[in-house]
């Protein structure tokens, strides 16, 4: 099965994008694994993280980015422009460059917008900053104009010529991917100098030889993930490991959209002091 990550230019639940999103996804469920990914906790990119400490969310990202056989983009455009948070998520992409996880790997874009031009801009704009990271670009400018007339109150889209053409396109998009590009991924996962692996029972922290360091103690029912314990080795603590498996963890979470809640006194600490994370915990 293709793996494709979904990259939503808005961060607003209620985004229309969001809705286009979900439209393929019900369409495509049994051809295609669709990974939405979450990039509202990224730190903003600083060059100067690459040599000191390199945020565990930029690794996080990079690692799972590596993995997809191609990506989706579907945003809107924010003052003739790609929105913020989505260009800063491909700055962190961007970085070491050439970026070996990005080259040759196929891209699509798709704007929305409430105006006429469909977020034209945006697209041209995003077509130029993801060539230059040497992707694959889909060629086709898919835009729709005037979104917010397309659905109904009930999220569903009601405009058959509109959905059509989205079809239609994205089945182009899938005969674009060549299979020689779909990723096998290898097990476990480098992150920097330590590597990871996760079941529906632990998130596992390795080091370089392969050695347990740390592990997260999980349960996994519909949907929602619980953090019974956080073990940190005895040697390796006071490195903050548990706060970095912490941060590997809700990231992953967030990229399966899986929702968190936590049992042990250190998850629960942690959450309550990173509001960043309240999207992801279960109220």
């Amino acid at each position: 099965m293709i793996k494709i990550g979904v990259f939503i230019g808005s961060l607003s639940v209620h985004a229309y994008c969001y809705k286009l999103a979900q439209v393929l996804k019900t369409n495509y469920q049994a051809q295609v694994r669709f990974f939405q990914i979450n990039y509202s906790t990224l730190p903003l990119y600083n060059p100067d993280l690459e040599e000191a400490d390199l945020p565990i969310e930029w690794q996080t990202l990079r690692s799972i980015v590596a993995q997809l056989d191609a990506l989706l983009f579907i945003t809107p455009e924010y003052n003739y422009s790609l929105p913020g948070g989505l260009k800063n998520a491909l700055d962190v992409l961007s970085v070491p460059y050439p970026p070996t996880y990005l080259a040759n790997k196929p891209a699509m874009i798709i704007t929305a917008s409430a105006g006429q031009r469909g977020g034209l801009l945006a697209n041209v704009q995003l077509q130029q900053v993801l060539q230059s990271l040497q992707m694959r670009v889909f060629k086709d400018e898919v835009t729709f104009s005037e979104i917010h007339d397309k659905f109904n109150a009930q999220s569903q889209l009601t405009d058959n010529q509109v959905k059509q053409f989205l079809l239609t396109e994205f089945q182009s998009f899938l005969a674009f991917i060549p299979a020689k590009t779909v990723v096998q991924p290898a097990e476990p996962v480098s992150l920097d100098h330590l590597q990871y692996c996760w079941s529906p029972q632990e998130l596992l922290i390795l080091n370089s030889s392969h050695q347990a360091i740390a592990n997260i103690e999980l349960e996994i029912q519909q949907q929602v993930v619980c953090i019974k314990a956080v073990n940190v080795k005895a040697s390796y603590r006071g490195q903050h490991l548990g706060t970095k498996a912490l941060k590997l963890l809700l990231m992953l979470i967030s990229q399966a959209n899986y929702q968190v809640v936590a049992q042990c006194p250190f998850a629960k600490q942690f959450l309550a002091q990173h509001p960043e994370y309240a999207s992801l915990v279960v109220q």
